[in-house]
């Protein structure tokens, strides 16, 4: 399944990211920051989870997988991604 972030969606470079619909704001962790960005460009969990930079710890994917689908959760909850069409 393919998801997307919701155009209503800003990041600052800091990582705070805003809902201009709702107005609400959060704070991502600097992986949840790379996780958000890859799917504002619409890109495959393996995509993102393969452009994780060198700078962020090594990363195991079945760690990778359990942060990106409990991100996934959240942010589906919140509406800040959408699922794709």
């Amino acid at each position: 399944m393919e998801f997307k972030a919701r155009d209503c969606i800003a990041i600052s470079g800091s990582g705070v990211m805003s809902n201009y619909e709702t107005g609400d704001s959060y704070s991502l962790y600097h992986t949840g920051l790379h996780i958000i960005n890859g799917l504002k460009k619409i890109k495959q969990k393996e995509e993102i989870m393969l452009s994780i930079p060198a700078q962020f710890e090594k990363v195991d994917k079945r760690t990778f997988e359990k942060d990106f689908y409990d991100l996934i959760s959240s942010s589906l909850s919140y509406q800040i991604i959408k699922k794709a069409a």
